[in-house]
C-alpha cells in the first residue's frame, strides 16, 4: 500500500508541474524535401482561360513539355506564389499554361534553375499579363503571322496581326476574302473565317494556313477561345 501511495504522489506531483508551465506543446518533425521556389508577381487575367486549361506554377525537366510538378494560380493575383518539392532533375521554372495532361501550352515567364544551388529560389516577376488573347498574340500571331499581317509595307488580305491591332482586325470584322464571312464571330467557330483557314475547313477559297501554324495545341487555342467569347 506504502508503495501504491507513493506512486500516486509521484504521479500527482509531475501532472501539477506540467500545469505550472503552461500549455502542453507537441514535437513537430517537419521535413521537406527538394527545392522551393518563391516568385512574387502581379499576375492578371487568369479568369480568361476556359475549362481545360490552367495557370500554374510549374517545374519542367530538360526537353521535356509535359510538368513535373505544378500549382494552380486559381485567380488573378499580386503576391508571393510558392511552389515546394522541386526535384533536383527540374531544369526550369516557369509562370506558364498547361492542359488536362500537365502539357505546356504557353510559357509567360521562364528561369533556368539547372545552375542555381539554392534551397530556395527568391525571384520577383513584376507585371505578368495571363490573358488568353495576350497569350495567342505574344506566341501565335506576332511570331508566325504577323510576318505576312502587318509587319511588311501592307499587310496581306489587309488583315494586321501586330500586337496593337490584331484584335479589332479580327473580331466582329469582314473577311476581304470570303464575302459575306467575318474573321471572328465570337462563340462560333463554324462561322468563324480564320478558324476556317488554320484547320484546312476553308471551303470558299481552298486557300488554308494548315502549313503556317502546325501545332495542334496552337489551333485548339485559337478555337477555344473563340468558342468561349473572344474577348480581349
Amino acid at each position: 500500500m506504502r508503495a501504491i501511495s507513493f506512486s500516486i504522489i509521484c504521479l500527482s506531483v509531475l501532472l501539477f508541474s506540467s500545469c505550472d508551465e503552461g500549455d502542453i506543446k507537441e514535437d513537430i518533425v517537419m521535413s521537406a524535401t527538394g527545392k522551393t521556389a518563391k516568385f512574387t508577381a502581379d499576375i492578371s487575367g487568369v479568369e480568361s482561360w476556359p475549362v481545360g486549361y490552367n495557370v500554374v506554377i510549374a517545374g519542367f525537366t530538360v526537353n521535356n513539355s509535359y510538368a513535373n510538378i505544378s500549382k494552380n494560380i486559381p485567380t488573378s493575383t499580386i503576391g508571393e506564389i510558392v511552389l515546394s518539392g522541386i526535384s533536383d532533375n527540374v531544369t526550369t521554372l516557369e509562370i506558364c499554361v498547361i492542359n488536362r495532361l500537365r502539357e505546356r501550352i504557353v510559357t509567360l515567364y521562364q528561369y533556368d534553375c539547372s545552375h542555381d544551388n539554392n534551397d530556395t529560389i527568391i525571384k520577383n516577376l513584376g507585371k505578368i499579363n495571363a490573358g488568353m488573347f495576350k497569350a495567342i498574340q505574344n506566341n501565335i500571331f506576332t511570331t508566325t503571322c504577323a510576318r505576312c499581317h502587318g509587319l511588311g509595307k501592307s499587310a496581306a488580305a489587309n488583315l494586321n496581326l501586330t500586337n496593337d491591332s490584331s484584335y479589332v482586325s479580327l473580331v466582329k470584322h469582314e473577311s476581304s476574302k470570303a464575302m459575306g464571312k467575318f474573321r471572328v464571330v465570337p462563340n462560333n467557330t463554324n462561322e468563324s473565317y480564320l478558324y476556317e483557314v488554320i484547320s484546312g475547313n476553308d471551303s470558299i477559297l481552298s486557300f488554308n494556313h494548315t502549313n503556317m501554324i502546325t501545332n495542334f495545341n496552337d489551333i485548339r487555342l485559337i478555337e477555344k477561345w473563340i468558342s468561349n467569347g473572344a474577348e480581349e
